[in-house]
């Protein structure tokens, strides 16, 4: 997910996150994968991944409707970013140790 916000959302009239893709995600689960998201905050020019569990503890945990940056930070593992012309590269192998 990529927002020029500060935040993103998974709850209201038009989540970000929406909650089918929690599920699937959940889903996929059951067979082994590592199912998290990929935030980018384009403002900032930061990206973290931030594990399906971890976010899912987040949002049964608080009454808030969205995750900004800085809780992003304190849940998720900063994924290197280098800003192209037009898209981002992002350097995995921090995500994969």
């Amino acid at each position: 997910k990529s927002t020029k916000a500060k935040s993103i959302s998974f709850d209201g009239s038009s989540p970000m996150i929406k909650k089918h893709q929690l599920k699937e995600l959940e889903r996929a689960l059951c067979y082994g994968i590592n199912a998290g998201f990929l935030l980018n905050f384009r403002t900032s020019e930061t990206t973290y991944y931030v594990k399906l569990e971890d976010l899912k503890t987040f949002i049964s945990s608080t009454d808030k409707k969205s995750i900004n940056v800085k809780e992003v930070k304190e849940i998720g593992i900063e994924i290197p970013t280098q800003k192209l012309k037009v898209n981002y590269r992002y350097d995995l192998s921090v995500f994969v140790k």
